[in-house]
């Protein structure tokens, strides 16, 4: 493998250099001082070593230090980022918190500039998953007396680690920091040195007892990153893992609670441990950071999938009860069963049940007599024509508001139009209504949940903000406070302007493919400009589905029809993305002239991976203009064990490779990853042909050094 190691003149990175060397690997260092010596001794023992000099704060020294990287090395397996790490009172660092601080905060900035100026080398690795691991030194476990700078900077690693693997879910890519844990270096001598008078007793205890018994040795610490670069380590991201008193052989058993929880350490979870109530332990915030659930009674009114993700995720935190008027909705999530496929939703359910913390209902009385917030979490019900069905949930709502205490606060979540807030207010004055928009995803709605970058919430009666705070402490650091109508029009802008940038893209895309541009190209360009950023939904690829994006872009173009206000942008996006809907399916018939005839395998059914849902999916309308074409379909999801009616006439293969074999095409309809992981080179050979049309570039790595593939992607001529 290839790996950079940034700060390898400090212990922790000047051992693991050596390790990974030793190992056969190739090293790549960076320190802000010469390694001339130390790169002499790698020689002398078959290392291979090779070191630059640079400023981890200054953007320019670490984008420069990619480019030489670049220009030697062709891919980046493992980026590890160790410069400027150091515990609370390590090298260069003074008594001051103000000093601890800046320290902390070149630390942050650092890794943050050398994560940006890798990111695109690291996609292009020769191992299946590419791997950044970010040391973070104490501080970021537990709040510290005496280092409250120190660790709200330390937490703030923590938080990209997390934001950052929530954002390339979809990628290739592996982030997590790691907690070395006391290393018995000169950072001990310097806790001891020091007094517990500066440290505090707890923090001048443990560095005497490491001082004993030697610390966490490097070699422990070294076998921990090196576990995590291996195979077992696959898709374990956004974690921060612990060391070194974690048994981390057994790390690969752990898989289920590190996909379950925000920080993960096989001995303890702090789910509140993101920078919030990080100030000097006392009696009077003891409690605020306390890992019991609070006192707070919640009703969940609809339990689909955005209800009963609310309702298992609040269980973690207060007392919750999900209503539902389904019965047997209710009868399956009292034995821990989901109404759909959502990863870890089922355990995390039955672990509020046996808690007693979450139970479900059908009975009114029962759920509404003692609430403090009655939560509407509907899914929304949209038509063919991504129009939504508001009177269907409002009439669910109305059933339960009778039943409330008087001034109780109604929170609404369900995607219901601007205004809604303002019409209960007038019909319902004994109440209180709240508008938080929803930010679920697919197949990620538990990370998206519990680890909300911020969370918007529109609200009428300032009083209730305190409540508001309280019930959405444990899953955000931010609460963006405004009038209801404007948090109400926040959903429906959001999504259209993430709908506008996707369709916008998408045309784009399609003049590339004219013009022999390469749209994937341009996208990198637009996104290198900071009016726009890195972040922007702007990569070419399929249309939107599912439903969501549209309907609020519907909302909108009818409501600026019953305003009489004359909208041109918003109606067009919905076109455009019909538009794009059949790109898959005209790809093909200009391969081919005609599909009749053809087999086509469909890799991917469902909307999204993670799921089981094939509501507005554009895999399903794919498959029918094929089978309307005259084409013959075979098709393979793993999440689909049975086809809907509507999808009788095509082919449900058992695994993938029986779905592509004989096939004159194949369509990635669903990037799942175990496509990825699919062995093309010996099942290319028993297909009819050899085209694969891939809107999104997903299986890209796998198939470009593959001979005779046709690999048909949006905006590029192939």
């Amino acid at each position: 493998m290839k790996i950079v190691i940034t700060g390898t003149s400090g212990s922790i990175g000047h051992y693991l250099a050596r390790h990974f060397g030793l190992a056969g690997h190739e090293i790549w260092g960076l320190a802000i001082s010469p390694q001339k010596r130390f790169q002499q001794e790698c020689e002398a023992q078959g290392i291979s070593f090779r070191y630059s000099q640079a400023n981890i704060a200054e953007w320019p020294q670490v984008s420069g230090f990619s480019r030489e990287v670049a220009a030697a090395w062709s891919q980046l397996d493992v980026l590890i980022c160790c410069a400027g790490v150091q515990g609370p009172l390590g090298p260069g660092m003074s008594a001051d918190p103000l000093a601890w601080s800046t320290n902390v905060r070149t630390n942050l900035d650092g890794t943050y500039y050398t994560i940006r100026a890798f990111h695109e080398l690291l996609l292009r690795h020769a191992i299946p998953r590419a791997r950044i691991l970010c040391l973070s030194g104490g501080g970021s476990t537990s709040p510290r007396v005496n280092f409250t700078p120190y660790a709200a900077a330390k937490t703030g690693l923590v938080r990209l680690v997390e934001t950052l693997a929530l954002e390339w879910s979809d990628s290739t890519i592996d982030i997590n920091a790691i907690a070395p844990g006391a290393i018995n270096t000169r950072m001990t001598e310097e806790v001891l040195h020091s007094g517990p008078s500066v440290v505090g007793e707890k923090e001048f205890a443990v560095a005497t007892r490491q001082k004993r018994e030697g610390g966490a040795s490097l070699a422990r610490v070294a076998s921990m990153f090196e576990l995590l670069i291996s195979e077992a380590g696959d898709n374990i991201s956004g974690r921060l893992i612990s060391t070194p008193w974690d048994p981390w052989e057994t790390l690969s058993q752990h898989r289920k609670e590190l996909a379950e929880t925000d920080i993960f350490t096989l001995r303890r979870i702090v789910p509140q441990d993101r920078g919030r109530n990080w100030a000097v332990t006392t009696d009077a915030n003891r409690e605020a950071t306390s890992t019991a659930p609070a006192k707070l009674n919640i009703a969940v009114l609809g339990l689909w999938h955005l209800g009963t993700v609310t309702a298992a995720c609040c269980a973690r935190h207060f007392s919750v009860v999900g209503l539902e008027f389904d019965s047997t909705v209710v009868a399956n999530l009292k034995l821990g069963r989901a109404p759909l496929s959502e990863p870890g939703l089922d355990d995390l359910i039955s672990a509020g049940l046996a808690a007693k913390r979450l139970d479900f209902t059908t009975d009114l009385a029962t759920a509404c007599s003692h609430a403090d917030v009655l939560w509407l979490c509907y899914d929304t019900p949209v038509n063919e024509n991504d129009e939504s069905d508001v009177e269907s949930v409002l009439a669910h709502l109305r059933r339960a508001l009778p039943h409330l205490p008087k001034d109780t606060l109604v929170l609404i979540s369900a995607q219901l139009p601007v205004g809604t807030c303002r019409r209960l207010e007038l019909e319902y004055p004994q109440l209180h209504f709240a508008c938080s928009p929803e930010n679920l995803r697919l197949g990620k709605a538990l990370a998206s949940f519990e680890r909300a970058e911020r969370v918007v919430v529109g609200v009428r009666n300032d009083a209730k903000r305190a409540l508001l705070e309280k019930l959405f402490a444990p899953f955000t650091p931010q609460v963006i406070f405004m009038r209801t109508e404007s948090a109400e029009m926040v959903k429906h802008a959001l999504n259209s302007f993430l709908a506008l940038s996707i369709t916008f893209i998408n045309e784009i895309a399609r003049l590339c493919e004219r013009v022999g541009a390469d749209a994937k190209e341009v996208s990198i360009g637009l996104k290198s400009d900071p009016r726009i950023g890195p972040n922007a939904y702007l990569s070419p690829g399929g249309p939107f589905a599912g439903g969501t994006l549209a309907r609020d872009v519907v909302t909108l173009a009818r409501l600026g029809a019953a305003e009489g206000e004359t909208l041109a942008v918003i109606p067009a996006i919905k076109q455009s993305n019909d538009l794009h809907r059949g790109w898959a399916f005209q790809r093909l018939q200009s391969r081919f002239g005609s599909v009749r005839g053809k087999t086509i395998a469909v890799l991917g059914l469902v909307y999204t991976p993670n799921t089981d849902t094939l509501r507005r999916s554009a895999a399903v309308e794919l498959c029918n203009r094929l089978l309307t074409a005259g084409a013959a379909v075979r098709a393979f999801d793993p999440a689909i064990q049975q086809l809907p009616a509507e999808l009788s006439a095509v082919s449900l293969a058992p695994n993938a490779g029986d779905a592509l074999s004989g096939a004159d095409a194949a369509v990635v309809c669903t990037g799942w990853p175990q496509f990825r992981t699919l062995d093309w080179p010996a099942i290319l050979p028993g297909m009819r042909g050899r085209v694969v049309v891939d809107a999104n570039r997903f299986l890209e790595k796998e198939l470009k050094d593959l001979p005779g593939v046709e690999h048909l992607s949006v905006g590029r001529t192939q």
